[in-house]
């Protein structure tokens, strides 16, 4: 999904890139007829616009499906079956997932882990919605207000769903901040709509 292997509950884009690869070490070319996708219940229809096969091995021993569904909000149920030596479809060989959308781009679960923590911590939230935020900023500061320190992390290292972000415990100067107790505030902007979290972080020794 999208570049990266999903586990089962994960949240993906509403908007997904999915691929897919059948591969068959016997001497039987495959083709589209060797598999299928189940949605919901619903077969998918391998002739339809938002699916693309693509053989890419000179032996059509190995296919590549793309597909690019429009989901809807909810948990999506999907399901992938590939024919046996007997040419009929077994339970063995049946792969299913399960994950949730939604089209809303927000961004949820925000915690930092360890906390209290010593060293570093990691920052983990989750994304929603179909694209990736253009801006996201994480900035840290006394319980005064007075700032420490700011990550801006680019697109590129976002992605729809489970995200981690990790900070070495130290201020812009590059030092180690004192023991005490600290805020964090993430700042997501998505197609023009600004969203700020604040929550507490604690650095012991």
């Amino acid at each position: 999904f999208d570049g990266r292997e999903i586990l089962d509950g994960d949240i993906v884009s509403a908007k997904p890139v999915i691929v897919l690869t059948v591969r068959d070490n016997s001497i039987q070319q495959i083709d589209t007829s060797n598999f299928k996708i189940v949605l919901d219940d619903h077969p998918i229809n391998f002739s339809g616009n938002d699916v693309k096969s693509t053989v890419t091995s000179h032996n059509f021993r190995q296919i590549e499906i793309e597909w690019t569904p429009l989901l809807a909000d909810g948990m999506h149920r999907l399901s992938f079956n590939v024919k046996n030596a007997l040419g009929n479809f077994s339970d063995s060989l049946n792969h299913k997932i399960q994950f949730y959308t939604f089209n809303k781009p927000d961004i949820q679960n925000i915690f930092n882990y360890p906390n209290p923590f010593q060293d570093n911590t990691n920052f983990t939230f989750q994304l929603t919605g179909s694209n990736i935020p253009e801006e996201f900023l994480i900035q840290i500061f006394t319980v005064a207000g007075r700032f420490i320190n700011a990550m801006s992390v680019p697109s590129s290292d976002l992605h729809i769903g489970y995200n981690k972000v990790r900070w070495n415990g130290r201020d812009k100067e590059g030092n180690i901040i004192a023991n005490g107790v600290y805020f964090y505030k993430i700042t997501v902007k998505n197609n023009g709509i600004v969203k700020s979290v604040i929550q507490k972080l604690v650095k012991v020794k």
